[in-house]
């Protein structure tokens, strides 16, 4: 349902809830109970089509910005001939990110404030002690 949803509003998106409107046309009624079309109501449990569906292409690329971004420093950092601490960082934030991509999979992880509290703020950490690592490393090079 969620990709049936962002398919028709790809680039205004449906806001929160104005998708429920939509909710019981006889393609989707065919196929769904009514439990099953309200449910979305609290989300799509996927963070990717959740976001898609809210702020159309935008949401999506966003979401995959934060994981796809993150990802690629991640692996970036890995591939530095760099010292212990640098690796172990890149390591860890390759983990981090891994999994948070698969929470997000099955469940929204940046709906809930703390937790997404937590997520920024352990990113911020994470990148900014990768980045301070890296100019040790390199210092005449511009990060």
């Amino acid at each position: 349902m969620g990709v049936e949803y962002f398919l028709e509003r790809p680039l205004a998106g449906w806001g929160y809830l104005s998708w429920m409107a939509q909710m019981n046309r006889p393609e989707l009624a065919q196929f769904a109970s009514e439990y099953a079309r309200e449910s979305p109501k609290h989300g799509f449990h996927n963070e990717i089509i959740t976001n898609a569906v809210r702020s159309g292409v935008w949401g999506l690329m966003a979401t995959l910005a934060l994981f796809g971004v993150v990802f690629m420093l991640a692996i970036q950092g890995l591939s530095l001939k760099s010292t212990g601490d640098h690796r172990l960082v890149s390591l860890i934030l390759l983990v981090f990110i891994s999994h948070l991509f698969i929470a997000g999979l099955t469940t929204e992880i940046t709906n809930l404030v703390f937790l997404s509290s937590f997520i920024g703020l352990t990113l911020a950490v994470l990148l900014g002690e990768q980045i301070y690592l890296e100019q040790e490393l390199l210092p005449h090079a511009k990060i």
